[in-house]
């Protein structure tokens, strides 16, 4: 259920911060895209070759093998997790065209909409076209939403009705026995033009209740997970497959409490992290590669 929506709504919240932090007076500031694509891309290589060479290193322990060759080929075809931040890197770009950024909300809207629909029907991994067909749409919801606000996502009809659709499809297409032992049931994400649906309509209710519910849109402890989010992202994949490793020996605990040790490890340990390099100072060089270069180039330059 969670695969049907978090990535498109991770996707709408990107759109909406990259209008609301690189664009201002409708025009997309080329300069500082293109020192945040560097950084996005810096991070991505990093955390990526990091993380193929744990995979090889513990194979055995891992579902999907990795191998050098997934390693060296990282600029054309991510290894699975990281592939959210070479799509952003392409987003990035691709609306930093001001033809497109400034082009009328309706034909991008139907534009992308097409696109969605066709990224279910052409499977083509390399280059990662298939994805960017699919999620373009809800990165531009997100751009669209910080131009225009409410005027589609948090928009009080809008949510009721596509919520109501949404919730609709599921109960249609939910699959009532996933873990009987056959391979051939379908989910929820994997349903062609359903998978959108389902994903605009639970991603729309959700930007509704934390724009209109304090205590969501106020809550510290959320502000905060918040702000760690791409420490969270780029290190929990390690730590599933860590805790996946270690449920393997003790046994099955259950899917509710395993949800829950997993969610509660997969923040608290990359906030850790990532508070321990603060204070040791290599935070920005981890997470900021290339802005923390260049200001340190700048520095040099001033002295």
């Amino acid at each position: 259920m969670i695969y049907s929506f978090h990535m498109p709504l991770f996707m709408i919240i990107s759109g909406y911060m990259y209008a609301f932090a690189y664009c201002k007076n409708d025009k997309p500031d080329s300069g500082r895209i293109t020192r945040q694509v560097g950084n996005i891309a810096a991070v991505y290589v990093l955390f990526s070759v990091a993380f193929g060479l744990c995979k090889i290193v513990f194979q055995r322990y891992t579902v999907n093998e990795t191998s050098l060759r997934d390693i060296l080929l990282i600029w054309v075809k991510p290894i699975k997790v990281y592939w959210y931040l070479y799509d952003l890197a392409l987003f990035y770009l691709l609306f930093s065209i001001p033809a497109l950024y400034k082009a009328g909300c309706r034909v991008m809207l139907g534009a992308l909409a097409a696109a969605t629909v066709i990224s279910q029907f052409v499977h083509f991994e390399w280059f990662e076209i298939s994805r960017c067909l699919y999620y373009a749409l809800f990165f531009y919801v997100g751009i669209l939403n910080e131009k225009r606000p409410n005027k589609l996502i948090g928009n009080k009809s809008i949510t009721i009705l596509t919520f109501a659709v949404s919730t609709i499809l599921c109960v249609v297409f939910w699959d009532k026995k996933p873990y009987d032992g056959i391979e051939t049931y379908v989910l929820l994400n994997s349903i062609p033009v359903v998978n959108a649906v389902i994903a605009f309509g639970i991603s729309a209710f959700l930007w509704y209740a934390f724009q209109n519910v304090k205590c969501l849109s106020g809550n510290r402890i959320l502000t905060t997970i918040g702000r760690y989010s791409l420490e969270i992202y780029v290190i929990h994949a390690v730590i599933l497959s860590a805790f996946r490793t270690l449920v393997s020996y003790i046994g099955f605990i259950g899917p509710y409490v395993s949800f829950v040790i997993n969610s509660a490890l997969c923040i608290v340990i990359p906030m850790t992290f990532s508070l321990f390099c603060k204070k040791i100072g290599l935070h920005e060089l981890l997470f900021k590669p290339i802005s923390t270069l260049n200001m340190a180039k700048e520095n040099r330059q001033k002295a």
